[in-house]
């Protein structure tokens, strides 16, 4: 940190390590080591101003001070340095620090430095050895040349070439003339810096510290960003090593929650606390700190709150000076260098460093543990010295990592961490360094339903939806606490190092993410309210693939749930796969979890138009479901396999499609359904409706139609139904109404079918070709030119982007502000058809 042999550095290197029980303040020490000066020319003791300004660099001995100690014999100056001899708590270190600082000045001439080097050695022999050397080093700070820069601030400058002639301990150099006129400013302002340089472990970066150093000459206050221990501050501290030589003056602090105290206490010898608020002392202070420019350095570290939290932030923001501040929160408003982790390289170097030898494989898989921890210095630190306590090998630490549990770290070791010398386990300082401790039970919660729901970024009106938040705060919360990253389009996520330590730390359970698991569910068995939450795949997928339901039996029930939904979607591969690992992976074997099992299978088959093959096993799975006293599975599996039995083509006759159809809506009909039941029925009975149309029964399929039509429309009365399900009963009741020669009816009624289906599919796939093929032929069938009238004429111009209009990024839902939903047709003008096409040209939430 010292860079010269000059007086302020002496001084406060001898006073950093005395005994402070005994010799309480700077002024004290100086008093006790001048005292001959201030005998012989009748001074009590020196001024508060005149030892700020020694102590700070803005004065440097007086000529009448240098003439005192040239004149007199250095035994003078002994006797008061035994005085504070017994007072230095490690008189090693001292011996050893300050024959460096005399050693490494470069301004010092070759022959003072040869007849120095003659007289001492680095090592502690004795008390007297140790005085001499401390004369010798304070002497030469006392009669070296200064130059004055400014009248507040002096520099050492090299010695004039007649000063080479005579060693440094037999010179009688003139000091220079001192302007005693200049203003006094106090200059103690740093003198309670908590400056450590950086840990002996400390590498890589170096790109990032010349950054840094661009950053803040642009902008002279930065925020260093980052997740906890990932080196924020021995990267600060690397930076003032490298670049300190540029700043006159650095202060280096660490936040402890109040601005206020730390400025308070910049040069106070009696701390102030947090209950006192000694305004004149911080405004004392902070008047000083306005006239530094940017020659002056400032560092708050650990700065862990929102700048809204102190009111102090303000007043450093509008300093001259630079001002680093180091935190692992997330800003706006202000510049931010945000710090990642250090490369894969350094990181397995630094590792290295905690072996002796280690073979090809452990060093390949170090590697990988490097990445897996982040690629933070102080978790590989702890766990490379957990490794060579043999509390693991790489082999198994790998394989534990990979499964993303760290409680089985219990291991203490010792490491450092801002000076401070801590033994802890990794779990342990994960806990600690990350604050769980200091979340609140919502927050805690959050987090365990991220870990297990959230996988690829989501919107945040989903994520709250989800969560059943009442507002996006305590999402933003996490992520200005460094828990949740959020992208630049305001999707947000969780890095897979950070989920792994919230899994670890809080061990999300079914308890903790109840409201979750009820909310998916409630999705999976509710199509009305799917779009209430935006495209939640991913969150569905992911939970499903999650074992954290327990038993096995209500696991499977959660998994089919989400099977249901992403049936709904059509979304045939995530159906596959959330079948094989519910099922696959579990080794079941309960009758209603094989029939669940085949009930899925046959879906499966269905999407990809194997009726045949998906009739066979829903056949054997009803053999299982009948026997079970569940009456809605019975209902779901009985229509499902009238479904298959009519695209199968297999049946008998079409009296057996209509008896099969009517059996499931008959057992639908004994329940007590809730919305989702609801739908569930309206499903089978739109399927029995389009049967019904398919085989000439227009009038009666009409009817079925208007009643789901109208059904689903009452359930949230306020909201237009945007479900597929909906959909299909406009697309029967449209077809019907098309054969009857009712075109505005049938417009209507089809025109806003296409558009929900249009959410969901593209334009040209086999989905919506099939719908558009019984559109046209009805419409050739009854000499009806509804294909050709707007808009429903876009559907049929492969040219034209209909489609592409209904699925831009940013959907408004269609909401009836003031009156229920009504199918009414007189009500939907022209000008309505342009406002449905303006609303609905934007969509963010739509189901891909």
């Amino acid at each position: 940190m010292y860079k010269y042999c000059d007086f302020q550095s002496v001084t406060k290197l001898l006073y950093s390590g005395l005994i402070k029980s005994t010799i309480k303040s700077y002024n004290v020490m100086m008093s006790d080591l001048f005292g001959a000066y201030n005998a012989a020319e009748r001074k009590q003791a020196f001024t508060s101003s005149e030892l700020s300004r020694l102590g700070n660099g803005r004065r440097v001995p007086s000529k009448t001070w240098v003439d005192f100690y040239q004149r007199n014999d250095k035994s003078v100056m002994l006797a008061d340095i035994m005085s504070i001899i017994p007072n230095i708590v490690d008189k090693a270190s001292m011996q050893k620090a300050l024959f460096e600082l005399y050693t490494n000045d470069r301004f010092i001439p070759d022959e003072y430095m040869q007849a120095f080097l003659s007289n001492h050695k680095p090592e502690y022999s004795d008390d007297n050895t140790l005085a001499e050397l401390i004369y010798d080093v304070l002497f030469i700070s006392i009669v070296r040349p200064y130059e004055e820069k400014t009248k507040e601030h002096f520099v050492v400058i090299p010695f004039d070439a007649s000063d080479y002639e005579t060693p440094v301990i037999e010179q009688k150099a003139d000091a220079p003339t001192v302007n005693t006129n200049s203003q006094a400013t106090p200059d103690t302002l740093f003198a309670n810096s908590e400056y450590l340089p950086p840990c002996q472990h400390f590498c890589g970066h170096a790109p990032d510290i010349d950054a840094l150093n661009t950053l803040l000459e642009r902008d002279s206050k930065v925020f260093v960003t980052g997740f906890p221990c990932m080196g924020k501050s021995e990267f600060v501290r690397a930076y003032i090593e490298k670049y300190g030589s540029q700043y006159k003056k650095i202060g280096y602090y660490f936040y402890n929650g109040s601005l206020r105290r730390v400025i308070s206490n910049m040069n106070s010898e009696v701390p102030v606390s947090l209950s006192d608020t000694n305004d004149a002392l911080y405004l004392s202070n902070l008047n000083i700190l306005r006239t530094l420019d940017e020659s002056t350095l400032i560092v708050i570290d650990n700065f862990n709150v929102g700048i809204e939290d102190d009111e102090c932030v303000d007043d450093l923001l509008k300093l001259k000076c630079r001002v680093i501040f180091t935190s692992r929160r997330r800003y706006e408003g202000v510049t931010t260098f945000r710090l990642n982790g250090i490369s894969e390289k350094d990181g397995v170097e630094l590792a290295k460093k905690f072996f002796d030898n280690l073979t090809p494989l452990d060093e390949y898989r170090l590697s990988g543990i490097v990445c897996m921890l982040g690629r933070n210095p102080l978790f590989i630190e702890i766990v490379s010295k957990m490794l060579k306590k043999g509390g693991c090998n790489t082999e198994r630490l790998t394989f534990e990592l990979l499964a993303g549990d760290y409680t089985k770290y219990d291991q203490k070791v010792t490491f450092t961490k801002d000076g401070k010398l801590i033994k802890e386990s990794f779990i342990g300082v994960l806990r600690n360094m990350f604050g769980f401790s200091e979340l609140s039970e919502l927050h805690r919660k959050v987090l365990c339903m991220m870990h297990v729901a959230v996988e690829a970024p989501i919107r945040k009106d989903a994520a709250i939806a989800m969560f059943g938040l009442k507002s996006v705060q305590p999402i933003d919360d996490l992520i200005d606490a460094g828990f949740v990253s959020e992208t630049s389009t305001g999707r947000v996520k969780m890095r897979h190092f950070i989920l792994n330590i919230v899994f670890s730390a809080l061990k999300p359970d079914k308890n903790t993410c109840r409201e979750l698991i009820d909310r998916i569910r409630l999705i999976g068995n509710d199509e009305s309210i799917q779009y209430d939450f935006g495209d939640v795949r991913n969150i569905i997928a992911e939970f499903a693939f999650f074992p954290i339901v327990k038993p096995a039996s209500a696991a499977v029930d959660l998994a089919y749930d989400c099977f249901k939904f992403f049936w709904r979607m059509h979304d045939v591969d995530r159906m596959e796969e959330l079948n094989e690992r519910t099922f696959a992976l579990r080794g079941l074997s309960e009758p209603r979890q094989l029939a669940i099992q085949e009930i899925e299978e046959a879906a499966i088959e269905a999407e990809k138009r194997n009726y045949v093959k998906a009739l066979d096993i829903q056949k054997s799975a009803l053999e299982n479901i009948m026997a079970l006293d569940d009456e809605y599975l019975k209902a779901e599996a009985v229509s499902s396999y009238a479904y298959y039995l009519e695209y199968s083509e297999t049946a008998d006759s079409t009296e057996e499609l209509y008896e099969a159809y009517q059996r499931g809506i008959e057992l639908f009909e004994g329940l007590d359904l809730d919305n989702g039941g609801k739908v569930e029925q309206c499903r089978v009975i739109t399927r029995y409706a389009h049967l019904l149309l398919m085989t000439c029964k227009t009038d009666e399929a009409l009817a079925w139609a208007d009643r789901v039509v109208n059904t689903l429309a009452n359930l949230r009365p306020r909201t237009v139904p945007r479900y597929e399900s909906y959909a299909d009963a406009l697309y029967v009741g449209g077809l019907c109404h098309l054969l009857k020669n009712d075109d505005k009816l049938a417009k209507f009624e089809l025109d806003k079918a296409f558009h929900i289906y249009l959410m969901d599919h593209k334009r040209e796939s086999d989905f919506i070709e099939d719908k558009l093929e019984w559109v046209f032929n009805f419409a050739l069938d009854v000499d009806s030119d509804i294909m050709r009238t707007e808009p429903l004429k876009y559907l049929f111009e492969v040219e034209d982007d209909y489609d592409d209009d209904l699925n831009d990024d940013d959907d408004d839902d269609l909401i009836a502000d003031d009156e229920e939903f009504s199918l009414d047709p007189d009500a939907f003008t022209e000008d309505d058809e342009e406002d449905e096409d303006t609303d609905e040209s934007d969509s963010s939430d739509k189901i891909k």
